[in-house]
């Protein structure tokens, strides 16, 4: 039956010329049949569009192609990673959506966190940035603005409607916060001649570990053979996210003392000032007597008068 259509089209295509509109029109102004209409539809949606450059697909038979799709995921990220503090955005992107609702759900937890826009956390000021790319593609990306330790895990963006369609993002944090880069400067400020100087510095903040830190002693920066006493080691501390610098004197002297700064690679500094203190070995501490004086009270001169008085006295009474 349709090779006997179409040869229905070619045979009165040979006898007629080819076509035109205006030939096209006359034809179908003539009494319908069945083989007529489907020369009409094979004429009008093959060989006229080619013509005019236009599209001319009937309306009835592009009703027949409108055939809802099934919802498809996009793939993107799904293994997040944030600094403590920092702004989390877990990617959901969904493709033939159509009517169907989209949620976010904490698996571990087993709690969801929102429905549509609809967010169920309100405490951790948990929400939803929905963007519409298209009628068939659209962006759900769930927003942590501050990120906890808590807050690790896996996530689901699943169809409400639909079962069996979810997608999974993990979400890894680290930490630290991120904070503003600064130095502590921490140590022996007053110290005995001999004695032992230690000073501490730590560099904490910024996006990374500092890669190092500087040290100086009234300008001038400790290294080389004229500080040979001195003794510095280093280290980086993940836990407190700083790098932490000790310089150490083992016998201090005079030459010790001074202002000391530490600078790290952010350019952050800290200064200290030490002093050495020189005992003397002439001074007696209190609660002590010399050898060199006598146990007894020693006699005031303004009483000497009175107690030859009182012997000379005692002596012509005894006479």
């Amino acid at each position: 039956m349709g090779r006997f259509k179409w040869y229905f089209c070619t045979r009165h295509r040979r006898r007629a010329g080819p076509w035109t509109r205006s030939r096209l029109l006359r034809f179908v102004q003539r009494p319908f049949n069945l083989d007529s209409i489907v020369c009409i539809s094979i004429i009008w949606t093959i060989m006229l569009p080619a013509t005019t450059g236009i599209s001319v697909l009937p309306e009835f038979l592009e009703s027949y192609t409108n055939v809802p799709m099934e919802p498809v995921f996009v793939n993107t990220n799904s293994n997040i990673t944030v600094r403590e503090g920092g702004r989390a955005l877990l990617p959901c992107s969904i493709q033939h959506l159509g009517t169907k609702k989209v949620s976010w759900r904490f698996i571990e937890e087993d709690k969801y966190l929102t429905i549509g826009t609809m967010a169920w956390s309100p405490d951790d000021n948990i929400s939803v940035e929905h963007v519409k790319h298209s009628e068939e593609h659209e962006d759900w990306t769930l927003v942590i603005p501050k990120v906890k330790k808590s807050h690790a895990g896996l996530y689901e963006c699943q169809l409400t409607s639909v079962a069996g369609y979810h997608t999974n993002v993990r979400l890894n944090v680290v930490g630290p916060p991120i904070t503003i880069p600064d130095v502590t400067l921490t140590g022996t400020q007053f110290v005995e001649r001999g004695g032992q100087i230690q000073l501490q510095c730590n560099a904490t903040g910024g996006m990374q570990i500092a890669e190092e830190i500087d040290w100086f002693k009234d300008g001038n920066i400790i290294e080389g053979s004229n500080f040979k006493d001195y003794v510095i080691f280093t280290y980086r501390s993940f836990e407190q996210g700083a790098l932490v610098s000790t310089l150490q004197v083992d016998r201090a002297g005079n030459q010790h003392a001074g202002t000391y700064v530490c600078r790290s690679s952010d350019n952050k500094l800290k200064d200290i000032v030490v002093q050495v203190l020189v005992a003397d070995s002439s001074n007696v501490k209190r609660g002590t007597v010399s050898s060199n004086h006598s146990l007894s009270t020693p006699i005031h001169q303004s009483n000497l008068p009175i107690i030859i008085g009182l012997m000379a006295t005692y002596w012509t009474i005894i006479n």
